[in-house]
């Protein structure tokens, strides 16, 4: 039995594997009593070798690791020198975090921080054992269901593994907010935005619910319960109409509460708002300043572009002036009608004289104006719909 990357003389004090010294044998031992022996043996070694080359590190190794505790025998010791898992690592950015081992060493010392819960999660997925805040040893008295799940250890044996890896969870208070985008089954685009603030309540069946199998290395809350919420929107928006939806949001909340208790999770509060669209695709977006609020600044400029362009479309294709959503500040210009004796710029919308070739403003050439084919009034370019007969202009 021997300590992975242990200082030589930690491992001859010990009586690690390939020692010439017999090692420690004043069992049981506290911590302190340990490391108390251990400064006698350094000193016994300075005295016998003062140019030994033992560095501060190695004089320090053992107590920099060694946690607080009675320690029965050697096997013992060598456990809790294992490798650690430290929970504390979860910045507080990240409501989950996973570390995908495969295999975890019995014997490792696991840490949980007060506001942290992990569970140890089977090679399927399925939830195995949970820790709550402070240090553990795992073996087979501390985590039974990933021991039984996990290779038999041989009788005596110090060294053996658990088929599992740990899941660390956060136990604050989380608030998200999931958007969902669709048509209803009538077409029209709808958003449906839900508000929520939950904790975590029973880890367990967090890992065994719809969000188990999206478990990651590094997770938001919001990835974690998306699985969950998102299809419940779904479902919601294909079986209701844009009139009746309204109505049935206090039954949608009551549905998305009862998804997430049932996955582990204490719901603070479920809050749904819905945004029907009479104009669709960049109109959604423009006519609700808290989606583009939300948006890149090269995405909200991209998105006002097309609502612009669309609005004009539409102005042009009805002959009349277009108007701008709620909430956005995009202009809506169409170009003017041309009053007798001048002619419009198809550039800049300028008036400009009959006489004239190029635009007085932009200097453009000046394109002859359409005249409508049933009535002979000409138009402004650009102008679909002859605005004297409501004649379709080539």
């Amino acid at each position: 039995m021997g300590l992975l990357n242990a200082p030589n003389i930690v491992s001859d004090f010990l009586g690690g594997a390939g020692t010439e010294s017999g090692g420690f044998d004043g069992y049981p031992v506290t911590r302190a009593q340990l490391l108390a022996k251990f400064q006698e043996y350094l000193a016994e070694q300075d005295a016998d070798d003062p140019d030994s080359g033992v560095t501060p590190a190695d004089r320090t190794w053992l107590s920099d690791r060694l946690p607080e505790g009675a320690y029965q025998n050697p096997g013992e010791v060598f456990s809790a020198l294992l490798p650690v898992i430290d929970g504390s690592l979860l910045d507080g950015k990240e409501w989950s975090h996973q570390l995908r081992f495969g295999d975890v060493a019995a014997g490792t010392r696991l840490i949980v921080p007060p506001s942290v819960v992990a569970v140890l999660v089977g090679r399927k997925g399925e939830a195995l054992d949970a820790f709550s805040s402070g240090q553990f040893l795992l073996s087979a008295e501390t985590a039974p269901r990933a021991t039984a799940v996990s290779r038999r250890p041989v009788k005596g044996a110090i060294r053996w593994t658990l088929r599992a890896d740990p899941v660390f969870f956060s136990k604050l208070d989380q608030n998200i907010k999931i958007e969902h985008s669709v048509r209803s089954k009538t077409g029209s685009p709808i958003s449906l935005f839900a508000d929520i603030g939950f904790s975590l309540a029973d880890p367990m069946k967090l890992v065994q619910s719809p969000a188990g199998p999206t478990l990651g290395r590094s997770q938001k809350p919001e990835q974690a319960v998306t699985p969950i919420v998102v299809p419940l929107l779904k479902e919601f928006m294909e079986a209701s109409d844009a009139s009746s939806i309204p109505t049935h949001i206090p039954a949608l909340e009551g549905s998305i509460r009862s998804a997430l208790e049932a996955a582990g999770l204490a719901v603070r509060n479920v809050k749904v708002s819905t945004y029907i669209s009479p104009m669709g695709g960049a109109g959604m977006f423009a006519m609700n300043p808290e989606m583009m609020a939300r948006m890149p600044p090269e995405a909200r400029a991209m998105m006002e572009a097309r609502m612009k362009e669309a609005m004009q479309r539409r102005a042009m294709a009805h002959g009349m002036p277009g108007s701008v959503p709620p909430g956005s500040s995009v202009p809506t210009t169409i170009p003017p009608s041309p009053t007798p004796g001048t002619r419009v710029c198809p550039a800049c919308h300028a008036s400009n004289p009959d006489s004239v070739k190029f635009c007085q403003t932009c200097g453009k050439p000046l394109s002859t104006p359409p005249k409508c084919p049933s009535c002979g009034k000409e138009a402004a370019p650009g102008i679909k719909f002859c605005g004297n007969c409501g004649a379709r202009l080539p």
